[in-house]
């Protein structure tokens, strides 16, 4: 059995790695491709097996022959043309002897003959069937291994048991296609079609009126299809196209924008008419319908044209992923193109990534589902699946697909399951599918893409970079950004004029009034921002206006539209300027064309859901969770307030929808399907997950805002919050306005009181306001720090990463970094101290205790640090002034206003334009501040602005609140006042804040200075080592092992993580801490060695003279010995005497003679036996190995001393022996004999 799901794609993946170009085992890859879904990876799945055994015990094979068929359809069967004759009976035959049988063609009437299978595909359908059948009886037989298999046939049929409910919180469309093999196959689900069909075309038409409407979506919609333009996938020079840039290269991205924008809305409003028309007519003549007869000629006939539309209208999104996949950003690097391709596709592209790595699996898979012989031979349906779950369970092929290109793959994936579902409508499908469409059915729509291609392709529309229409729709309200806005606004209204132009030249219609039929509204008005009016000191009502601008629209951006934009929200025709909304009415086409029926109820329908939204929206009331969500998307600032910049979860998203009765279902791609389930709505909506980050920025939450308020009526004042406790509802309300009976120059810190009451509002709002906490890191090291960001009372989410310098490893001196949290090798900015030192007095008592070695050199506590951001390169210095008697010391540090350097093609410009460094370039100056010295709390003010480093602050304007820094672990930023801070790099503010936050807190807050600049403590020179020491020069090594590692220079990171703190190490000199470290550590080794030597001397004595005791001791025992031996040798003689004498005078014999000892004798001498008398010594050395004594043969008289030595007789011929023994007869020359005598 095949151990993955899909194993045939398995196949197909091992067959394009394979250089040799060897096929797999052919067994394995038929049984692949007969039954894929026979595989180990899907039937371990809960309930899979279960409902395989279910579905195919309870009903007849023939149930299941067009399931199996389409499942191994990408197993191709033989040529078998002897069989042309004849057909494969199998639906509705129920008996073994006729379920397969070959009948001739021409045999029964036309819809039995259209029911039949070709030989061929019938025989691989009983073979599928019976490998399927052997299966589940073995399996049944292993789980019944206890039972008596013959006596089940008597065992009575039980009833089905109950469907099984999903467990997953979130409906995906992969899993239903996961379970779909192995349960009863699904019938035609018109509804649902239709539901997904016409969430599509109101995104589609959605997405046309933001187009016109909204010039930041239009730049970042322009700016999508610029980046998968073919034009960007680099040559083998790594270089894009020389179009690029150009203004033709703008024209080719717009046309091509504008064409997808507008056939989207023509093919899918198509599609849902005729989706539309075929279940109202099959609603008709349901009755009549049976399985032996054919679908009536008028039921067929859209039927066969909604299956023809939708595989035509498939063909768009498959012909711009087949350009624009391989130029996305993550995929281009894997391809290369040839420098005379002008439109480089997937078969003209050079693959240039390795073969195991996640690229090449993802265009493999693009590649299958992109080439027509490829996608004939595996079908559509079972590519995307593959595709979809490839996305779904690897997050590093995930990350390979851009937004766009998952917008055209969910698409493509809708229009997919489309014909998959009309599949399922059996046996009539496979009838008409074998008609051909009659070329006069043409649906009307086919002219209308034809029109809007023919005005896209030949136009010139003079589009320019993205950047031209930049809209500043997220930063506050001034003179400057209404400016731009409105510049913005007219810029976008020109380049669709041209269109519109263009269009009319072609086709005599302007682009709304040509495509009239396919909108619900095609006389939408477009909203523009009203002119910028200097704020008044004096409150004005929430609905008045200046009267020169009551004939304009609203004068909010359009990221922030929304009819609860006044004060007291008034209602929707006051915010459309008294203008009733107009009803769509029936027009006749100056060319004859009259709209269809269901476009004209599509029209009714979206006229009466205005009306309807407009007099009665019902309230929802929802936890506090849900509340957070809605409040960010509905939510409208005051005119004193900057507008949330803060984002939306995407899971928090699901989760509110869910909440108020909506089901959630994932879709292809990334699109999700909200359907109402308890909630009294009508109509379903479709919304696209951000990727790849599931998280929805400021402008795309206002956007999908803007979409709920069109499709439901909803605003803010809709939700309310749930308060268990007191049985109370919060509307979602905006921040304070300036006519809550406060006068506005106190909430805004024109007055000492200001100050007190921002602080006590920043405490009643704290829920609201963005906060920073300074947590453990996630990832356990100690010397790290998680920093978490909260926004209205959202759980906290990782924002940054606060990482200090290792200890270990960035020794005399701090430093910190801040990271991004999710990839490490971002860093935004640090700071690194080395401290200045001091070196304490000497006295004798510390000198003695250090060995000798003065005392270490102790920290200084700096003044000022500097903060280094990156991107753009900047330096914050950030000094600390000490308070006057009574007070607290404070933090003061600059910004610039300006710090990104003017764009231009010289380098010249590039390197020496620096903003930030200029000395003209206006700074606001901020501290921080103590309340109170016994106060853990620090506020950041911004005092002003000046151009002079000395004066700082030239006006007298009040300190401005900008954040609070509570209890030194948690950084509140104080987000009403942030409008006042004019600085061109807000986030540059916010890390200034992070990161001086944590710097203050750790130098000037803590009380142990030598932790803070990792500085180790002195160590103590050891002491002399004893005579008791067994072994000095074992403990010297234990010593040396136990002291810290010998550092010869500074550290040349602040932190093991990668990238390393910059600037830490690089000093070429020690500090005077690392010097002094040096030092005492050369006196110490100096001093032991001195010891070890001394204690080597005292052990070499000790022996030497232990040596001489024992040589004492043995040379007075030999003497004493001998000496016993001689007083024994006498008096054996004395008795050899006294019976020598005795037996002379026994025999009368006489004395003999005295022996002259010292005659030399010519004779040899007797060899002399050992006595037992003792003998004087030898005046030898002693022999320390032998105790052995050399006797002199029992002569008792000492021999006389020895002469001086003689000259050695010596021979001429060198015939005479060197030999001392020159008495002796062998030593000397024998004579000659004479040969005469």
């Amino acid at each position: 059995m095949a151990a993955t799901h899909r194993p045939e794609f398995a196949t197909l993946r091992k067959i394009s790695m394979n250089n040799n170009k060897r096929r797999p085992n052919q067994a394995r890859e038929k049984e692949a491709y007969l039954w894929p879904f026979i595989n180990q990876e899907d039937l371990v799945q809960a309930h899979n097996l279960l409902v395989f055994l279910n579905s195919r015990g309870r009903h007849l094979p023939d149930k299941f022959a067009f399931g199996d068929q389409h499942q191994a359809s990408i197993g191709k069967p033989c040529d078998t043309r002897e069989v042309d004759k004849y057909k494969m009976s199998l639906h509705g035959q129920r008996s073994p002897k006729t379920y397969g049988s070959l009948v001739l063609r021409d045999t029964g009437d036309k819809v039995q003959q259209q029911l039949r299978l070709e030989p061929a595909a019938g025989l691989q359908v009983l073979e599928v069937q019976e490998r399927i059948l052997d299966f589940l009886v073995k399996c049944c037989r292993l789980i019944l291994h206890d039972m008596d298999l013959t006596q089940l046939n008597l065992v009575e049929t039980k009833p089905a048991p109950p469907q099984i409910k999903p467990t997953l919180p979130v409906h995906t469309i992969t899993a239903m296609a996961e379970l779909a093999p192995y349960r009863l196959p699904q019938k035609l689900d018109l509804k649902r079609l239709k539901v997904l069909i016409s969430a599509r075309r109101e995104e589609a038409e959605e997405h046309a009126w933001a187009l016109r409407e909204d010039p930041g979506y239009f730049a970042q919609t322009m700016r999508e299809w610029s980046e998968h333009s073919p034009f960007m996938v680099p040559d083998k020079f790594k270089k894009v196209h020389i179009m690029v840039g150009e203004p033709a290269f703008w024209d080719k991205v717009a046309t091509s924008m504008i064409f997808h924008a507008y056939s989207s809305l023509i093919y899918f409003a198509t599609v849902e008419d005729a989706v539309n028309m075929a279940q109202r007519n099959l609603d008709n003549c349901r009755h009549k319908i049976e399985l032996s007869s054919s679908l009536p000629p008028e039921v067929e006939k859209w039927f066969q044209r909604l299956d023809c539309l939708v595989q035509v209208v498939a063909e768009e999104p498959l012909r711009d992923l087949t350009l624009g996949f391989p130029a996305s950003p993550p995929m281009r690097y894997g391809y290369e193109r040839s420098g005379s391709d002008s439109n480089p596709t997937f078969d003209t592209l050079k693959i240039k990534m390795g073969r195991l790595s996640a690229g090449w699996r993802v265009q493999v898979l693009f590649r299958t589902l992109l080439s027509p012989e490829q996608q004939k031979k595996h079908g559509l349906n079972n590519t995307v699946e593959e595709i979809q779950r490839m996305l779904d369970e690897h997050s590093k092929d995930s990350d390979l697909i851009s937004s766009w290109v998952a917008s055209r793959f969910s698409d493509l994936a809708l229009l997919s399951e489309a014909r998959r579902q009309l599949g399922l409508f059996q046996p009539w499908c496979t009838a008409w599918r074998t008609k051909s469409f009659i070329e006069e059915d043409t649906p009307y729509f086919f002219s209308m893409v034809e029109c809007v291609h023919e005005f896209t392709s030949c136009a010139v529309l003079d589009a320019a970079d993205p950047a031209f229409y930049a809209y500043p729709s997220d930063k506050r309200r001034t003179r400057e950004t209404i400016a731009q806005m409105r510049l913005a606004e007219k810029r976008l209204d020109k380049f669709w004029a041209t269109v519109d132009n263009h269009c009319e030249v072609h086709t005599s219609y302007s682009v709304l009034h040509l495509l009239m039929d396919f909108f619900s509204d095609w006389n939408r008005k477009i909203h523009r921002t009203k002119r910028w009016v200097e704020p008044k000191e004096s409150d004005c009502s929430p609905n008045q206006q200046p009267e020169d601008d009551k004939d304009e629209e609203i004068g909010l951006p359009l990221h922030v539209f929304d009819p609860n934009a006044r004060c007291v929200h008034p209602k929707k025709s006051e915010l459309l300027g008294g203008i009733p909304p107009q009803k769509s009415k029936a027009k006749t086409r100056p060319d004859g064309h009259t709209p269809s029926p269901m476009q004209e109820t599509r029209r009714d329908s979206a006229t009466s859901t205005d009306d309807k939204n407009e007099t009665e929206v019902k309230k929802i009331k929802v936890n506090k969770r849900a509340f957070k969500v809605f409040s960010t998307m509905f939510h409208v600032p005051s005119a004193t307030e900057q507008q949330n910049t803060g984002e939306v979860a995407w899971t928090e998203f699901l989760y509110s929808m869910k909440t108020i009765g909506f089901s959630v279902e994932k879709l292809y791609g990334s699109s999700w399907q909200f359907t109402p389930d308890t909630i009294d709505l009508q109509r379903s909506i479709q919304f696209h997950e951000p990727h790849p980050r599931a998280k929805m920025w400021y402008w795309l939450s206002k956007s999908y805002g803007r979409r709920l308020h069109r499709a439901y009526g909803w605003t803010g004042e809709t939700f309310d919050l749930e308060n268990t406790e007191k049985g109370l509802t919060q509307p979602v309300a905006a921040a304070p306005s300036n006519d809550d009976g406060l006068n506005k120059n106190i909430w805004s810190g024109h007055s000492p009181l200001g100050n007190i009451l921002n602080i006590v509002l920043d405490i009643m709002l704290d829920e609201n306001l963005p906060a920073f906490f300074y947590r453990n890191s996630p990832d356990g090291i100690a010397h790290h720090k998680g920093i978490f960001f909260s926004i209205r009372g959202s759980d906290p989410s990782p924002a940054y990463s606060l990482r200090h310098g290792d200890p270990a490893t960035s020794r005399n001196c701090y430093a910190a970094g801040l990271f991004d949290c999710y990839n490490p090798e971002v860093l935004y900015g640090e700071v690194l101290i080395k401290p200045e030192w001091t070196h304490p007095s000497l006295s004798q008592e510390e000198i003695r205790l250090n060995g000798g070695v003065p005392p270490p050199p102790t920290p200084i506590l700096p003044t000022q640090f500097t903060v280094q951001l990156y991107n753009p390169d900047l330096q914050v210095i950030v000094t600390q002034k000490p308070g006057s008697w009574g007070g607290s010391a404070s933090y003061e540090f600059s910004l610039p206003q300006l710090v990104f350097r003017t764009p231009s093609a010289s380098t010249l410009d590039r390197t020496q334009d620096d903003p930030g460094a200029s000395l003209v370039t206006p700074k606001l100056n901020f501290v921080w501040r103590k309340e109170s010295k016994l106060s853990k709390d620090l506020t950041a003010y911004m005092t002003g602005k000046s151009t002079d480093e000395v004066v700082k602050k030239k006006h007298r304007d009040p300190d401005i609140i900008v954040g609070l820094f509570r209890a030194l672990r948690e950084l509140t930023v104080y987000e009403p006042n942030l409008y006042r801070v004019e600085l061109e790099d807000p986030k540059g503010l916010e890390l200034v804040l992070l990161l001086s936050a944590a710097v203050i807190k750790d130098l000037y807050f803590s009380s142990d200075i030598n932790q803070i600049f990792n500085v180790s403590d002195p160590c103590r020179l050891a002491s002399l080592p004893t005579a008791a020491s067994p072994s000095p020069l074992i403990a010297s090594a234990d010593r040396r092992k136990s002291l810290p590692r010998l550092r010869t220079s500074p550290s040349g990171a602040a932190t093991t993580q990668s990238p390393p703190l910059a600037g830490v190490g690089t000093a070429s000199a020690p500090d005077p801490r690392t010097q002094w470290e040096l030092d005492a550590e050369t006196a110490r080794l100096r001093a032991q060695v001195e010891a070890e030597e001394r204690e080597m001397k005292r052990q070499e004595a000790a022996r030497r003279r232990e040596r001489e005791k024992a040589d004492e001791a043995e040379t007075r025992r030999l003497r004493k010995m001998v000496e016993e031996e001689e007083r024994e040798a006498r008096r054996r003689q004395e008795e050899v005497d006294r019976e020598t004498e005795r037996l002379r005078k026994q025999y009368r014999l006489q004395p003999p003679s005295p022996v002259n000892n010292q005659h030399r004798h010519s004779a040899p001498s007797l060899p002399i036996q050992q006595q037992a008398g003792p003998s004087r010594p030898v005046p030898v050395a002693p022999n320390y190995g032998s105790n052995g004594v050399i006797m002199s043969g029992g002569n008792p008289h000492v021999p006389p001393a020895a002469g001086p030595p003689k000259m050695k007789k010596k021979s001429f011929w060198g015939l005479r022996s060197n030999s001392d023994q020159g008495n002796s007869s062998n030593n000397k020359l024998s004579k000659k004999s004479s040969a005469v005598w």
